[in-house]
């Protein structure tokens, strides 16, 4: 089966036009696995060219079938309104991860592989050891924000073919974050929402590039989004594109498809939509409505909160409850890598809450430099 699709970037952004060519596949699966990953940059795999010169053949790695190492997995039954991500909830257990995908995951738990299956939606959190070094190496850069080689090495490790599909989709989904802290935010959401369409479960929305705290949209950025938006099957695009709008002259309709969101089943989703609307609210709102915002957030696994936190201690702070907003940020702080953009944020606005509350002590030990 052949897919033709082409996609002609912004030329003020993206001058140069990126062309995604026909592709030979076999079987579905693999149509969608390399959707996911054709927007990183097609250079990454063997290329011939046709004599048209206008497409090529992607003749794409094979997927590894190395098994796995022991992977920690941490499980919580799914949260309603009446629980919540209790540590007391959670359960560990260690297995080799045989697929990892939006419906389940499937382990086997030693000593003697039996194999078992669990509701993805479960899954709070995966410790793995990566079967490439390039990944590996990715990851390493993720954690210390080097985000240029978060993307080089992505490439290397997917081309390489040692990687099993679903930690593919993990590894993609650090790439999306690279290219959005790097700026490159129509790639960042168009591979995200590629990576969507890959069978990838609802953790990889950790790595999702929506707007927590106000950002400026360029006009090009904001064409996209608005199609986004309009985009009535998917809910995962317009929860991207209304994120984009909601600070801009488009925000009445980024907040309608919003609250479609927050009423669709997918309990991650509709929960990340109800947190994207605290952004709109007033600061009389916000000193009345947080603990109950705070109980939204912690009924999402933890890995999926920290957006949703950012919001809270920035619409906390903008309504002058400093000390309130000084416990988000030293909750951002305490579980997120020191080297992260979110952990120096994080840093930078509880050291100057702390001096706007004359602690300058404190201030001085959370962020020595100032």
């Amino acid at each position: 089966m052949s897919y033709d699709i082409c996609y002609s970037m912004d030329e003020k952004m993206y001058p140069t036009e990126c062309r995604i060519p026909t592709i030979q596949l076999k079987n579905r699966r693999l149509m969608l696995r390399f959707l996911a990953i054709l927007w990183i940059g097609l250079w990454a795999f063997p290329v011939s060219a046709q004599t048209s010169g206008t497409t090529a053949t992607v003749v794409p790695s094979r997927e590894s079938t190395a098994e796995s190492t022991l992977a920690t997995i941490t499980f919580n039954a799914i949260a309603s309104p009446r629980t919540s991500w209790s540590q007391s909830d959670s359960e560990t257990t260690v297995g080799r991860i045989v697929d990892f995908n939006a419906a389940n995951i499937i382990y086997k738990l030693p000593p003697d592989d039996s194999l078992k299956t669990r509701n993805a939606i479960e899954v709070t959190k995966i410790t793995f050891e990566w079967l490439s070094e390039d990944a590996a190496g990715a990851n390493k850069a993720f954690e210390s924000g080097s985000f240029s080689d978060v993307i080089r090495l992505g490439k290397l490790a997917i081309a390489g073919g040692q990687l099993p599909s679903w930690q593919q989709r993990f590894l993609v989904a650090k790439m999306v974050e690279a290219f959005w802290q790097s700026n490159q935010k129509v790639i960042a959401g168009k591979l995200f929402l590629s990576l969507l369409k890959d069978s990838s479960p609802s953790l990889v929305y950790a790595s999702a590039p929506l707007t927590w705290q106000p950002t400026k949209m360029d006009s090009a950025t904001t064409e996209v989004a608005l199609g986004w938006v309009k985009e009535s099957e998917s809910y995962d695009s317009q929860l991207l594109g209304a994120s984009w709008l909601l600070g801009t002259s488009d925000s009445s309709g980024a907040i309608e498809a919003l609250q479609r969101v927050s009423r669709q089943p997918n309990v991650h989703l509709a929960r990340l939509a109800t947190a994207q609307l605290w952004r709109v609210a007033t600061p009389k709102e916000v000193a009345s409505k947080f603990q109950e915002w705070r109980t939204v957030r912690d009924l999402l696994p933890v890995a999926l909160q920290l957006g949703p936190t950012l919001t809270i201690a920035e619409k906390l702070e903008r309504a002058s409850l400093q000390a309130e907003a000084l416990d988000e940020y030293i909750r951002v702080i305490a579980v997120e890598p020191p080297k992260s953009y979110a952990c120096i944020l994080a840093k930078k606005r509880a050291s100057e809450i702390l001096r706007s509350l004359n602690r300058p002590e404190e201030a001085k030990r959370l962020l020595p430099s100032t």
